[in-house]
């Protein structure tokens, strides 16, 4: 079987997470089915007069063909005319294996497609880039499409809720962690990080693309508070036991006592509640494909503090001792 990916992320200059993942496939996938041929495909007009050698050595059966061609031209034209086809730049196949939600021009017999998330469809406001014609043009590749790879359940129920995509078509695989690249840091590397940035407390480390759509301020306004809202009582110690683990695993972050007598085992009157009040804190909330601003509704740093005390509550009644979590949870 002779697989031809779509490999124009994965040598882009200015490699985004779509780049980082077609690497990732293109490194993992040729190893584990050695029976099969895989062509990385790509575009590289700079390359004139010079052999591809940009996967060279990664797997015995990955071989790549680099079309000379200028991005900025032919991703207008191919989009616009269906030409040229990807068997005359890369040879005929069996699959293709399209990286980047819409496969180039093709007449391959199967398609599978990765569609990384619908935010132009959840939240079209934050890509504007995505207009009509692209829009058909993905509608046309899904329903062509042999599979349909996601990262998540969300996007699957995205592709049903706006597409009507057949299930039997769309396969979750969760996106992993490249361990190469990726792994624990020992304690004086991190005093020495620390050290250098001046950083002294909690902090958060955002890796991505500064756009409308990651909702980056409610993010940094939601790490300097935590919100409580819960329904352990004004009486007895959960609050104040909470709060005294809370001081010790994020000191100097303020504590907004909201409300300590939320409706007792009511989840949906709770959630009312909140929304009503969510005004005086940073409206916003994260959903598939990113996060967005909106009012009412509950913020970035409520949906902390519910997680964690909904956790909480879990641990409490399936032990009964209050105390128990608290030293469990206490940092060390």
């Amino acid at each position: 079987m002779r697989v031809v990916v779509d490999a124009r992320s994965a040598v882009d200059p200015r490699r985004t997470g779509v780049g980082q993942y077609t690497r990732a496939v293109l490194r993992a996938l040729p190893p584990a089915d050695p029976d099969a041929r895989f062509v990385a495909w790509y575009l590289d007009v700079r390359g004139i007069g010079t052999r591809p050698r940009r996967f060279v050595g990664w797997a015995p059966n990955l071989s790549e063909r680099a079309s000379r061609l200028p991005t900025r031209l032919y991703g207008p034209f191919s989009s616009r005319t269906g030409l040229p086809r990807l068997e005359w730049l890369a040879g005929t196949s069996d699959v293709v294996l399209a990286t980047n939600f819409i496969p180039p021009p093709t007449s391959a017999p199967r398609v599978v497609m990765v569609v990384h998330d619908l935010t132009f469809e959840v939240m079209p406001e934050t890509a504007p880039h995505n207009d009509i014609r692209w829009r058909r043009a993905f509608e046309r590749s899904l329903d062509r499409a042999a599979a349909v790879i996601v990262p998540s359940e969300a996007t699957r129920n995205d592709l049903d809720r706006f597409y009507g995509t057949d299930a039997r078509r769309v396969h979750v695989i969760h996106h992993g962690t490249d361990a190469e690249a990726f792994s624990p840091a020992i304690p004086p590397q991190v005093e020495q990080v620390r050290h250098r940035f001046g950083i002294k407390g909690p902090y958060i480390i955002f890796l991505g693309g500064l756009e409308p759509r990651k909702n980056l301020g409610s993010l940094v306004r939601a790490f300097g508070m935590i919100v409580l809202f819960t329904d352990f009582g004004l009486q007895g110690p959960y609050t104040g036991q909470m709060k005294a683990v809370l001081h010790q695993m994020a000191p100097g972050i303020s504590i907004i006592d909201l409300f300590a007598d939320a409706p007792a085992g009511n989840p949906k009157a709770s959630a009312y509640l909140l929304a009503a009040y969510a005004q005086w804190f940073a409206a916003g909330g994260c959903r598939p494909g990113g996060c967005r601003s909106r009012r009412p509704g509950p913020s970035l740093r409520d949906a902390a503090a519910i997680a964690r005390q909904t956790s909480a509550r879990r641990e409490l009644q399936a032990s009964g001792r209050p105390e128990q979590w608290v030293l469990q949870h206490q940092s060390p």
